[in-house]
């Protein structure tokens, strides 16, 4: 079977009034044929453009009466829209207050690998720092699931994560759960739903290069040309102090990885793919040194 992607744009001309404020949402139906293959079906593609509350969408707040909304740019101005003129945004002048945004109800009961993907930005505020929490539930009266971290270390530029997401069914929804904690706010973008095609023998861990850097500055190592993800890859990232014994880094799962904070010493990286649990690839590896 081939699986080629139509899009069809639907948009509010009422907003509910709970809603984020003027934005469209643009749903992605999957449709079978007989064609083009892309490798994966898309479910879902939010990027929060143009007027008009997403259709479907809803908020559900947990601690307080603040909701989600659009913005241009973060408090700061910093942050901007990962791509297009809109993101949205949870900003609030307080601690404490926390809302759930939801996507509309997914049937992802023939999905045999759905992936989450989506970009988040939080910018700290004299230290303080929004969070964010992602959750899932099989069906309107479920009970929310976290999948995912805490997300709660500063990103100050976007942060990528892909996710997969567990239990589909014909019923399903994604919450982005944020709390306020007085900062620069919380912001999300260009979230995109997909099923994966199953990986297939010995996967490619791509090309990667040595680099030099600041001491205790934060640098990105990328796995040029890696696999693009499927289902049944499993991908992660290891370090090195002295390129005999290595150690996974944790939520290190993607072809780049932002390493915050820097390093203080000359460190090594490399990028390993698995397929399956059993065939497996391992790239070079990255020799990280310290500038002069």
């Amino acid at each position: 079977m081939r699986i080629k992607n139509y899009k069809i744009k639907i948009a509010s001309s009422t907003p509910p009034s709970y809603g984020i404020g003027m934005m469209r949402f643009l749903m992605t139906l999957t449709i079978l044929m007989c064609t083009l293959t892309f490798g994966f079906g898309q479910v879902l593609s939010e990027g929060f453009e143009g007027a008009g509350n997403p259709v479907g969408w809803t908020q559900e707040q947990v601690s307080s009466t603040q909701n989600w909304d659009l913005a241009t740019a973060n408090g700061s101005g910093l942050i901007t829209p990962h791509s297009g003129a809109q993101m949205a945004e949870f900003k609030n002048s307080s601690t404490g207050s926390a809302t759930k945004l939801i996507t509309p109800s997914m049937d992802l009961s023939g999905a045999a690998n759905p992936q989450l993907t989506f970009y988040y930005a939080n910018e700290s505020w004299f230290g303080d720092i929004d969070e964010l929490r992602v959750y899932y539930k099989t069906s309107a009266a479920g009970s929310w699931v976290q999948i995912g971290s805490d997300y709660t270390a500063e990103k100050t530029s976007w942060e990528k994560v892909e996710l997969m997401l567990p239990n589909p069914s014909a019923d399903y929804y994604v919450a982005f759960e944020a709390t306020s904690n007085y900062a620069r706010g919380l912001d999300l973008d260009d979230i995109t739903i997909i099923d994966l095609v199953g990986c297939t023998g010995t996967p490619n861990a791509g090309t990667v290069a040595n680099m030099s850097v600041c001491s205790g500055i934060n640098f990105n190592i990328t796995a040029i040309g890696a696999d693009v993800p499927a289902g049944g890859l499993t991908r992660a990232w290891e370090s090195s102090t002295d390129n005999v014994t290595w150690t996974p880094i944790a939520g290190a799962n993607t072809d780049s990885y932002t390493v915050v904070g820097g390093v203080s010493s000359t460190t090594y990286y490399r990028y390993i793919l698995t397929c399956n649990g059993t065939d497996a690839d391992t790239s070079a590896v990255i020799e990280a040194t310290l500038k002069a």
